[in-house]
């Protein structure tokens, strides 16, 4: 099938661009966000497990740059507007840099996540399973997806081995939380959201103690 190489390197140029904006926003987010475990602490066991949603955005990134590298070192084959394969060699150069680099983010905010959970449970916490555990899925799925491609484009046996390991964790870690998922579901405790029941309960302006905020408030006005 003919390719229209200024459509490919017009779809290439657009994706680089959103990738740029995306990972922006994202490490500016994660910038307040460690501002907040500096000057708050780690979050609490009821969100203890968004420790691990920083991942998301290296790992995908991380994989996205990979790919845009080799896609335009495969463009630059034939020419073009990038001129010659030496261009096309240059930028996959460059690509992988930053891939290994927002990998390596990657790695630190997992690091931060397992002491975040290790903190909680060497002060003898519990955390019970909630439907927010799945979150743990998608942020460790594309790290060891990045990690993987970072296997095929170091072809280095290191990361290789890491990705393996890491995506059967990925996989066992899908299936442990499938299991009392499936359990609650069918009692239809996983349904349960107390902190929704709150706020419901403040929008009604009924307090958390069952007292109402409206007999307070004229109480408050005749005084």
């Amino acid at each position: 099938m003919k390719v229209s190489m200024p459509h490919a390197l017009l779809t290439m140029g657009v994706s680089v661009v959103m990738l740029f904006i995306g990972l922006t926003l994202a490490l500016m987010i994660m910038t307040i966000y460690l501002s907040r475990i500096i000057i708050e602490g780690f979050p609490t066991i009821d969100f203890i497990i968004s420790s691990f949603i920083p991942l998301g955005p290296c790992g995908q990134g991380a994989y996205s740059f990979l790919i845009a590298g080799q896609n335009f070192q495969d463009a630059a084959l034939g020419g073009g507007v990038l001129g010659s394969s030496s261009a096309g060699e240059v930028i996959n150069l460059i690509c992988l840099t930053a891939a290994f680099f927002v990998w390596c983010i990657g790695i630190w905010w997992l690091v931060m996540a397992l002491v975040a959970i290790a903190h909680v449970r060497l002060k003898g916490h519990q955390i019970p399973f909630k439907l927010t555990f799945w979150g743990l899925v998608f942020p460790n799925a594309v790290q060891a997806i990045g990690t993987i491609q970072l296997s095929i484009a170091l072809d280095a046996r290191f990361f290789r081995v890491l990705g393996a390991i890491y995506g059967a964790v990925v996989i066992a870690l899908w299936v442990v939380l499938a299991i009392p998922t499936m359990k609650q579901v069918l009692d239809g405790s996983i349904f349960h959201a107390p902190y929704l029941e709150d706020d419901l309960k403040e929008m009604a302006g009924v307090g958390i103690d069952g007292s109402s905020n409206g007999t307070m408030n004229g109480e408050a006005k005749r005084m």
